[in-house]
This record gives structure tokens, sequence and C-alpha cells, in this order.
């Protein structure tokens, strides 16, 4: 999946494989799946830890976990509910989804 991913991450970004090769090196790729051992990130996040250092983040940056408000993100939800009502479920979430 790694080698896919990589592909992936040079198609959206415009860019050549040999491009993001050399920024997702093995040692690079071999770092994130010893994150991923050590628990330091999810299984579901390291595609997006990939894409995060293919923009220019160290390592260490990308397997960042920040710690996140439930509440807060209620409020942004309920403002967003009352500024833009009727919109369906997937349109509310692609809105929340672009400011994360």
């Amino acid at each position: 999946m790694l080698i896919l991913w990589r592909e992936e991450i040079a198609t959206h970004k415009g860019k050549l494989v040999e491009e993001i090769d050399k920024i997702l090196t093995i040692d690079v790729l071999e770092d994130i799946l010893k994150a991923l051992k050590e628990g330091k990130i999810k299984e579901e996040d390291v595609k997006a830890v990939m894409k995060e250092i293919a923009d220019g983040k160290k390592l260490q940056e990308a397997v960042k976990k920040e710690e996140v408000n439930v509440n807060d993100i209620e409020e942004d939800i309920i403002n967003l509910i009352k500024e833009k009502p009727g919109l369906r479920e997937g349109a509310y979430m692609g809105i929340i989804n672009a400011e994360v």
C-alpha cells in the first residue's frame, strides 16, 4: 500500500513519482512504520502522515497528535448548521472536513 500511496500522492500533487520518492524514501517509510508500531499513529493515519511529509513537514510534525476538544467541534457544527440551514449531511461533512 505504501508504494501505491506514493503514486497517488504524486498524482494528487501534480508531481512525478520520482520527486515523491526523493521525499518519501525507504528510511522515511521505515520511520512511519516504526511510529505505527509504537502507537504514535494509527493505521488509518499513515496515508495522511505521508501526505504531510510530502508537503514538507518533518516526520515528528506529521505524526504529532493534536488534542481535539469535542465541545469545540460540536459548537462549530452547530454554528455551521445555523449559518447554512437546509444542506445535505454530505455537504456539511465536506465543509467541516475542508476546515480541518
